[in-house]
């Protein structure tokens, strides 16, 4: 029998105080050990000696029940939160150790990502079943209500250590974002966790050429990009804007865009130049994790107008700082709704260069502005912006592989050699015109098979009307 002796000056809240909890489940048989050695245990005078030892083990036994903990990283997305989440490990934990985990199916290997973190570098991230001070501790993937992919962690630990598995939290939930300031191209399945291409754009104004209209108006939000900190809080102007890039193929829509995209990033502006429309959606609700930043899609006019006022009217992303900049060949095709101000703030044509933009793009393409001429001039009216870039080109390899510098001659005979299909012309009259003959000649159809009765030979006379007025309704639109 374990010595438990008495002790009248010890109350209620002391009881067992001389032997800790972490003592008795370290050593099952600690109260026995403590016995024999003549130390004792001191409790209460008013407890009983068989409360009291009950008490010990009951606090013995907490102490090694195991808790499971689960905490969400909601401010990073997956693969920047594998990486957040490898560095505290190493940082705050010493070396990370992944091992394989058992299952119904066998052991399942850690798994490595190879992460992007800047346009020259990448970090390679080992995730899995980890044994952490004690804790064991699961990473796994989770998608969010917004088909954004997330990093859970699953720790399973003592309840003692409940308090360390908050740390780790703790430190997730600071963590900041690797990708914050980059330049990332998404193109991949919406269903899969997405891992983005990190690039440098290196375009500036000065690179292209455009007309002072189509300028000024770049410039405008060139600066609302550069002093977006002060404008929020000296002026109450968030970083939230909608622009439309819209006008001809080849005009310099794009290029603009780039030169956008540039300056975001030189001023600290996390950019995503989402390739599909479809998941532009999603990628605006990515770039929340990103604070201020400057998302990019081209030919949105392929996209429903339900869906771009969806997109624009989202309640989520009402406050957000980010900035769509997007682009169409077919503004015609929006719904005037969509590019009104609070949706679309600013809008910019691109019109076809005139002939003093055209010597201009020749020139930033390496043709020499004293090839110019009003023949060169009359022989590129029409040129697109990439038409004319195509026309550098030619122009300078003429004059390579001749050994001489570039002369008007080789300007002109590059630009009678961009011959193009006809261009695509959009019939809308015409388009009228069918839908009021398949209209007509539905009514007409319907008539002939109301007139249908049972009379075989009346019925073969009606079919055969019905199949002449099907052919002539293909006659008129075919």
């Amino acid at each position: 029998m374990t010595n438990i002796s008495r002790n009248p000056g010890l109350g209620k809240a002391r009881q067992a105080a001389e032997l800790t909890v972490t003592e008795i489940s370290n050593h099952a048989t600690a109260i026995e050990q403590n016995a024999t050695r003549g130390s004792g245990i001191s409790v209460a005078d008013d407890i009983s000696l068989q409360d009291a030892a009950n008490a010990l083990y009951a606090a013995a036994q907490a102490e090694a029940d195991t808790t499971k903990v689960r905490h969400i990283v909601r401010h990073l997305p997956f693969y920047a939160g594998c990486y957040a989440f490898s560095r505290i490990l190493e940082d705050h934990y010493g070396v990370q150790y992944a091992r394989s985990e058992q299952s119904i199916f066998g052991p399942i290997d850690p798994v490595q990502y190879t992460i992007p973190i800047s346009p020259t570098e990448k970090a390679t991230v080992t995730l899995g079943a980890f044994s952490l001070n004690g804790m064991k501790v699961k990473t796994t993937e989770r998608i969010d209500d917004n088909g954004i992919a997330r990093l859970e962690v699953i720790v399973t630990c003592r309840n003692v250590d409940r308090p360390l598995a908050m740390n780790l939290f703790t430190y997730l939930d600071a963590a900041p974002n690797v990708w914050a300031g980059q330049y990332l191209i998404y193109d991949s399945d919406a269903n899969e966790p997405r891992m983005p291409e990190i690039k440098q754009p290196s375009l500036t104004l000065d690179n292209i050429a455009l007309n002072p209209v189509e300028a000024t108006a770049c410039q405008q939000f060139l600066t609302h990009i550069d002093m977006h900190e002060r404008i929020a809080s000296e002026l109450d102007i968030p970083f939230k804007r909608g622009v439309l890039l819209w006008g001809a193929w080849g005009t310099g829509k794009t290029l603009a865009a780039a030169v956008f995209m540039t300056h975001a990033i030189q001023a600290g502006i996390t950019v995503i130049y989402e390739k599909s429309w479809g998941k532009l959606l999603s990628t605006m609700h990515l770039a929340r994790n990103f604070g201020p930043c400057l998302v990019f899609c081209e030919d949105i006019d392929l996209a429903t107008n339900r869906t771009l006022t969806n997109l624009l009217d989202d309640a989520a992303l009402k406050d957000a700082p980010i900035s769509l900049v997007v682009t169409t060949n077919h503004p015609e095709r929006l719904d005037p709704a969509i590019t009104r101000s609070g949706r679309m703030d600013i809008c910019i044509r691109f019109d076809l260069p005139e002939s003093d933009t055209r010597c201009r793009i020749l020139e930033v393409h390496g043709v020499p502005a004293s090839t110019y001429s009003d023949a060169v001039s009359k022989a590129t009216h029409g040129m697109t912006g990439a038409d004319l870039a195509e026309v550098a080109k030619r122009a300078r390899v003429t004059a390579f592989g001749s050994q001489r510098d570039m002369t008007t001659d080789d300007v002109l005979g590059a630009a009678a050699t961009m011959v193009r299909p006809p261009k695509y012309v959009e019939q809308p009259q015409l388009d009228t015109q069918l839908k009021a003959i398949f209209k007509t000649g539905l009514e007409d159809l319907m008539g002939l098979c109301e007139g249908m009765d049972n009379t075989v030979d009346s019925n073969n006379t009606m079919i055969d009307r019905i199949d002449d007025r099907v052919a002539d309704i293909h006659d008129q639109t075919c």
